[in-house]
């Protein structure tokens, strides 16, 4: 239970893309537990989560599977002292994390 990674994404795109992600399992694929709603507006879903790591492949298949959107993840492991930021478009994942 120590290794939880503090996750807070944003997905970004057109309003109906956005809506049609939202009824997907993002939350399964992500294995995203503690789901907390930041901001649903059109064209933009913001949460927070928690997960056992940083779900960065799982995000990147999210990508794949709605190429339309972007992702954005801010996560941090406060046990491994990591902090990261993520984007994920089109399957493509670019990444920088920090050590403190």
């Amino acid at each position: 239970m120590e290794k939880w990674s503090n996750n807070r994404l944003t997905v970004l795109g057109w309003q109906g893309r956005v809506a049609r992600f939202l009824k997907s399992k993002w939350d399964l694929l992500l294995h995203a537990r503690h789901l907390e709603l930041i901001e649903n507006s059109p064209g933009r879903f913001v949460c927070m989560f928690e997960t056992e790591e940083a779900p960065l492949e799982a995000l990147r298949g999210l990508s794949r599977r709605f190429p339309d959107l972007i992702f954005l993840l801010d996560h941090e492991s406060e046990f491994q002292r990591v902090k990261g930021l993520a984007k994920a478009h089109g399957g493509q994942l670019q990444r920088f994390e920090v050590s403190y």
